[in-house]
Parts: C-alpha cells; structure tokens; sequence
C-alpha cells in the first residue's frame, strides 16, 4: 500500500485544498454562488407555473371560443327576429318602406327565414307595387316552407306573374 505524508482531514478540508483553491474560490463566493443558483431556481418555478398557468388558458381557449361562438349565434338570431318584428310592427302601422329595411336587415342575419321572405312578397305585390321583387321573395319564401299554410296565395301570385309576363313576350313577339 502506498503511503504518503498527508495528515488527517477532514472532509471540508479536502474540498476546499483539493477543489477550491485550484479554482480560485472561497466560502464567501460558494455562498453567493448557492444565492444565485436558489434565485434562478426560484425564478425557473415561477416561469414554470406561468408557463402552466398559460398552457391551461390555451387548451380552455377552444372551448370559450366555442361558447363565445353559440352566445353570438345566439345573439344573431335574437337580432334577426328583432329586426323581423319591428318589420311586423312598421307594416302594421302602413309603415312599408320602414318595414322592408327590417325585413332585409332579418334577411342578412337569417337568409332562409321563410316568413321575411313572405312578408317582403305581401308588401311588394300589395303596396310598393315591385312585381318582379314580390315573385323574387315569393320564390324563395315557397323554397324554404313549400307546405307552409299560405304558401297555396304564394303559388298563385308567382303562377300568374309568370303567365302575365309570357303573355306579354307573345304579344310583343
């Protein structure tokens, strides 16, 4: 066994002879060092429960677009029948010119509403006298609630537009 002229040590000793003072530290610069390294780690955490904190936001965010998405269809339908009952109300009061503005504005938000499209046909053929405006929205009033109960008043107006208007291309021709 080789022996050598070491005396005893102790653990410490040996770190601070045989790591430390070949590298130039000392306690005090261990010490701020074991700072530092518990601040960075305390620093890590944080960005790690931020970085939880964010991923739980991002895998909930579909799901709040979803429903953000249902109350604002929600909310489209409930414009689109608003605007189809002041529609109502102006051509109740002979206010029809008021009262196709409504109708188109139901019409943006709900396109196959059968009933805008009917009560646009009714003022049309009745009051603002736009025959080929009445047979348009007729049309697609019939398109949508064929089996409707008044879609039979719908069907005759439309037929005798269309036979009106070959009549007269007969004549004309």
């Amino acid at each position: 066994m080789l022996m050598t002229k070491r005396k005893p040590a102790t653990v410490g000793e040996i770190l601070v002879e045989e790591f430390m003072q070949p590298m130039g530290l000392t306690q005090g610069a261990l010490a701020d060092k074991e700072v530092k390294r518990g601040e960075v780690s305390d620093g890590y955490r944080k960005v790690a429960d931020e970085n939880d904190l964010l991923r739980s936001k991002v895998e909930a965010f579909p799901r709040e677009l979803a429903s953000l998405n249902a109350k604002m269809e929600r909310l489209a339908k409930e414009n689109g029948l608003l605007h189809y009952n002041l529609g109502v109300i102006y051509t109740e009061k002979e206010l029809y010119d008021e009262a196709i503005v409504e109708f188109e504005k139901a019409l943006e938000v709900r396109p196959d509403d059968a009933y805008a499209h009917y009560n646009l046909g009714i003022i049309y053929s009745q009051y603002e006298i736009n025959e080929r405006k009445a047979v348009e929205h007729f049309q697609k009033y019939l398109k949508v609630a064929p089996n409707d109960k008044d879609a039979d008043l719908a069907r005759r107006y439309v037929f005798t537009r269309e036979a009106y208007e070959s009549d007269t291309q007969k004549i004309q021709s």
